[in-house]
């Protein structure tokens, strides 16, 4: 709902802040830390699915430079992920927040291809 909600707001002329910014900045500077310590799989696929679905079917990437300076948060997300403990102990399991913040950083490279070009800790990641 609120993916759905952003998408169709965005586009209102009436509007000076757009709600899919409201969210990104919510999701960004309030949830995704705690995204990554809570154990409930599903609530945490559903945050990352959201924050992803916001990001990519809206303008907000145009705007996420008053968030945090993309490159920063680039940087931001791969540290979490070096840095992240493995939580998979069989073939089986799912690190939901590890898929989650691959997910949201090769969309931020897809946005900004600059960023990716020069991103220096994209071996490391490999």
């Amino acid at each position: 709902m609120i993916g759905d909600i952003s998408i169709k707001l965005d586009l209102s002329p009436n509007i000076q802040v757009k709600p899919s910014f409201f969210f990104i900045q919510l999701f960004l500077q309030e949830c995704l830390i705690y995204s990554l310590q809570i154990q409930k799989p599903e609530k945490t696929a559903t945050f990352f699915n959201l924050l992803n679905e916001v990001f990519m079917k809206t303008e907000v990437y145009k705007e996420l430079h008053k968030i945090q300076p993309v490159n920063q948060l680039a940087k931001a997300l791969s540290e979490h992920i070096i840095n992240r403990e493995i939580k998979e102990i069989s073939a089986r399991d799912e690190d939901i927040p590890l898929q989650g913040l691959f997910m949201f950083l090769k969309n931020i490279f897809l946005k900004f291809p600059e960023i990716r070009d020069s991103f220096e800790g994209k071996n490391s990641l490999l």
